[in-house]
């Protein structure tokens, strides 16, 4: 028995130091290559009554044949160590399927960390004039972050 509410109490405990930030963080439609956006504040609750604040910003960092590199800068704005997931998905107009993949870092109270992307199949379409940066945009690579203590 005493096992079973161990495992109820660690379980619970999971669900309540989990928090989903923000989700559809996109470069701007009018950016500049290698050019990040604005620090965008936004504010994390847990269950436990703990609040806290993050920024992040976005930025296409270059393009390159069908390949797109891309950045997301995430600060710790609080006074507590945080672990940061970060998923992006992407659509490859090569192979006509999205894609996505996660990463995870530890974020120290006021510093800051990078997570960096390469999205593939970015391609002009047939007929239309693009920049690099249209194109990489088109390609709709979108971040979620996702914090817990």
């Amino acid at each position: 028995m005493k096992q079973v509410l161990t495992s109820l109490a660690l379980v619970l405990i999971l669900f309540t130091a989990n928090a989903q930030v923000a989700s559809e963080i996109k470069i701007p439609e009018n950016g500049v290559m290698n050019q990040f956006s604005d620090w965008k504040t936004q504010e994390v609750s847990f269950d436990d009554g703990i609040k806290l604040t993050i920024e992040y910003r976005v930025a296409l960092i270059k393009q390159k044949a069908f390949a797109c590199t891309y950045s997301l800068e995430v600060k710790n704005n609080s006074d507590i160590k945080l672990k940061v997931r970060v998923k992006n998905q992407y659509f490859d107009g090569i192979v006509k399927r999205t894609f996505s993949e996660e990463a995870k870092e530890t974020i120290k109270p006021g510093k800051t960390t990078a997570f960096t992307t390469i999205a593939q199949g970015c391609k002009k379409e047939k007929g239309e004039e693009q920049t690099p940066y249209q194109r990489c945009f088109a390609c709709g690579c979108s971040f979620s972050i996702y914090v817990s203590k």
